[in-house]
């Protein structure tokens, strides 16, 4: 009983550490007032402003102007937005607002990039990519049939997998005949092979077919593409297309994860951490291949190695300075209540 009371100690001190780096973030920000309302008490807040809202907003401000510097700053001001500027005191209320219209500006003046960039802040809103930007993939599908009109390459892809992905059904017609045009005009396209494939096992804009969806995937993977050895690893598993086979679909999640596929990696670390889909019960593999996938910023991968080094999972030596940079990570990749609830659902959580 002593053991665990230390343990559950030892447990709570490392959740107020996390909480400490949550709140000291908190208190750093400094809401700006909106313009109208600023005097010369704001000039303190000025001089600590952020060089990326400073500059776009003087770009805006100057009528000669040329698409390509608004969309310059637009991508300096949304970098910010990624370094955490808003979340020190460094980005006003408005930033957000002042970006997207640097976008709508470059785009209206005829570069379809500046649209594109903009589509895909949408399509990511709400996360570490674009923190202050809502999730709207209505607003991400017209932007990127602007960028059609003005003749970017990418345009219609993108907006038929935003569509697949946010399941508007009312465009599975439209999606599956933009797939098959890409999938004839570039049939080097790996990519454009498993959104093929996507399409084909969902029957999204198609009658489903699993099995010529596992000929799709196959034809990207020998392409060298990760996402289609993800997808085999999960059919051949399951028995979807072809006769269910666990070594075989767990060679190709290997394969997956060392091309880079992150859902591999995670994956991974999953069944070693359970002892499932063909793997033995393996505490050390199991964190390993969640630490790969948090290198490229997996938030639950993060989540679950710090939740792993804190208590010790498996015979693993507690860690709580690394547990605690993965928890800050996970935090800053999830979200700042996501890590909070977890501990709480731990019982780590702060007490009344």
């Amino acid at each position: 009983m002593a053991a665990l009371a230390g343990q559950l100690l030892f447990f709570a001190m490392v959740a107020a550490l996390i909480a400490g780096v949550i709140w000291a973030v908190s208190v750093m920000r400094k809401p700006r007032p909106p313009l109208e309302e600023a005097d010369d008490e704001d000039d303190e807040w000025d001089a600590v402003a952020s060089v990326a809202y400073t500059k776009l907003m003087h770009t805006l401000s100057d009528s000669g102007s040329d698409s390509q510097t608004l969309f310059e700053d637009a991508r300096e001001l949304s970098a910010a937005f990624v370094r955490n500027e808003h979340r020190t005191g460094l980005l006003p209320p408005d930033a957000a607002d002042v970006m997207v219209l640097g976008f709508e500006r470059a785009g209206d003046a005829g570069l379809a990039e500046s649209y594109m960039e903009l589509a895909a802040l949408y399509r990511n809103g709400g996360t570490w990519r674009a923190p202050l930007l809502p999730k709207d993939d209505n607003r991400a599908i017209e932007l990127y049939r602007l960028a059609e009109l003005l003749g970017h390459p990418e345009a219609s892809l993108q907006l038929a997998q935003t569509a697949y992905f946010a399941r508007r059904t009312d465009l599975a017609d439209e999606v599956w005949q933009r797939a098959e045009t890409l999938s004839s005009s570039v049939p080097e396209r790996s990519d454009v092979l498993v959104f093929v494939g996507y399409l084909l096992n969902a029957g999204f804009g198609v009658p489903a077919d699993p099995l010529a969806a596992i000929h799709k995937f196959h034809g990207a993977a020998s392409l060298g593409n990760a996402d289609a050895a993800f997808e085999l690893g999960l059919l051949r598993q399951a028995g979807i297309g072809l006769p269910r086979d666990e070594d075989a679909g767990l060679g190709w999640f290997f394969w997956a994860a060392d091309l880079g596929s992150t859902r591999a990696q995670y994956n991974l670390g999953a069944f070693y951490g359970a002892g499932t889909n063909g793997l033995p019960r393996d505490a050390e593999m199991s964190l390993q291949w969640y630490l790969k996938a948090a290198e490229a910023n997996h938030g639950q991968a993060a989540l679950t190695a710090g939740l792993m080094l804190l208590v010790g999972d498996g015979g693993l030596p507690p860690d709580p300075d690394r547990g605690a940079e993965l928890l800050t990570q996970a935090d800053y990749l999830l979200g700042e209540s996501v890590v909070q609830e977890r501990l709480a659902a731990m019982g780590l959580g702060p007490r009344d």
